[in-house]
């Protein structure tokens, strides 16, 4: 996920202002990837990447499902916030907060990344891009969530998708 117009409240609000409203928001968009099941893996800037794992003997609900419902319910917890920016900053004349979601379900790998004294675990491959690109798309088609193919035939039909596209993803062949 990525807050939209970040580079906007940063121009207009103080480092400390921006370092409060990232860490209040971060914990509101935090609560529903928990709720579900998901780990969080990174705070990326005004972004952050989570997990969802296949749970052992998992049959109500798969890992993809998950994933749609806690991307959803960020969007709401999104929507919510807005109360909270109107009140730490009534005067700020800033955008309307919101934010955008991708989702991709594939492989990836959980390794240790960085130099000897300075590194952290992190999720790899080819599905951490796709979800990240698929993020980025959420601002050109205007969506609030766009997940692949994959995620959606993995939640099964209990996942109602209002729209359908084929895109190009930036750098991808296919």
């Amino acid at each position: 996920s990525d807050i939209r117009n970040f580079t906007t409240y940063s121009e207009r609000l103080t480092s400390d202002e921006i370092a409060r409203l990232l860490n209040a928001y971060l914990a509101t968009a935090c609560a529903p990837i928990i709720r579900a099941g998901g780990l969080v893996m990174k705070f990326i800037g005004d972004g952050m990447m989570a997990l969802f794992q296949p749970r052992q003997g998992e049959k109500s609900e798969s890992h993809a499902h998950r994933a749609v419902r806690a991307g959803l319910a960020m969007q709401l917890a999104a929507f919510e916030f807005r109360e909270w920016i109107r009140q730490h900053h009534p005067s700020s004349s800033l955008p309307e907060f919101s934010i955008g979601v991708g989702i991709h379900s594939g492989e990836v790998l959980l390794c240790h990344v960085g130099v000897p004294g300075r590194g952290e675990l992190t999720a790899v491959g080819d599905s951490v891009n796709i979800a990240s690109r698929l993020e980025g798309q959420t601002k050109e088609l205007g969506w609030a969530v766009v997940a692949s193919e994959a995620t959606v035939n993995a939640a099964g039909p209990s996942v109602v998708v209002g729209s359908r596209r084929a895109i190009q993803l930036r750098g991808r062949s296919t």
